[in-house]
């Protein structure tokens, strides 16, 4: 696999796969009685010869971080689907809100994107759909991703954020969730400060999804159009 093609899909698990999980990890330790040292030594029982090696132990927590952050993927897809969609919805609508200002793009271009969302007149551009717009941009992606590895390697690092907030906000609601369920059940001590550092930041991590998507859609279609307006 060319290295450019490579690189992209690395960081793209690095930012969307283990740092919110070693987010989750973290949080969870902290809304419990397991300190952040006992999560790392005891998760490999009693091998004692992995315990004792610093550098085992650093990879044995970012294979936990990985995995944890591979379960919470399907939430996220729920979340960015029927909360961060429903919250910020004008973020998710940049080709179409593009579509509709006559005046924001040249005719040849809304043409060429009229073309491409399979209208062939004006007076039908309100007959196309949220889930036609989405696809369409996923296509131009897709393109860019094998036609231009360097230009689609910025979309895919910034499609990898986009993942990283909404798991973020997934991390937020466990780690309320958790602390609640361990406060109530296990006779810990419920910290207030943590309720609200976890409900605050997984708003902004929602906002930050939205506003990250929408900025992955231009940096999508604006070099997209630009290709194919300069052949």
């Amino acid at each position: 696999m060319d290295a450019l093609k490579l690189i992209p899909q690395l960081y793209y698990d690095l930012i969307a796969r283990v740092l919110p999980g070693a987010m989750m990890l973290i949080l969870l330790a902290a809304s419990t009685d397991l300190t952040r040292g006992k999560l790392a030594s005891d998760f490999w029982g009693s091998l004692i010869v992995v315990q004792g090696s610093a550098l085992s132990l650093g990879f044995g927590f970012i294979a936990a971080a990985y995995l944890a952050g591979q379960i919470i993927s399907p939430i996220s897809d729920f979340i960015e689907d029927n909360v961060v969609k429903r919250l910020f919805p004008v973020h998710f609508q940049v080709l179409k809100i593009s579509l509709l200002n006559k005046s924001a793009y040249p005719p040849d271009m809304r043409k060429m994107w009229l073309q491409g969302l399979g209208i062939e007149k004006e007076e039908d551009v309100s007959q196309i759909t949220p889930l036609q717009y989405e696809r369409m941009v996923y296509v131009w992606y897709d393109w860019l991703r094998i036609n231009f590895p360097d230009v689609g390697a910025n979309a895919v690092k910034i499609r990898a954020e986009c993942r990283m907030h909404s798991q973020n906000a997934v991390v937020c609601a466990i780690t309320l969730m958790v602390h609640l369920w361990w406060g109530c059940t296990q006779q810990g001590q419920i910290k207030y400060e943590l309720i609200g550092i976890a409900a605050i930041a997984g708003f902004l991590s929602l906002w930050a999804c939205a506003r990250t998507y929408r900025i992955f859609q231009l940096a999508v279609i604006q070099p997209f159009c630009a290709v194919k307006m300069g052949k």
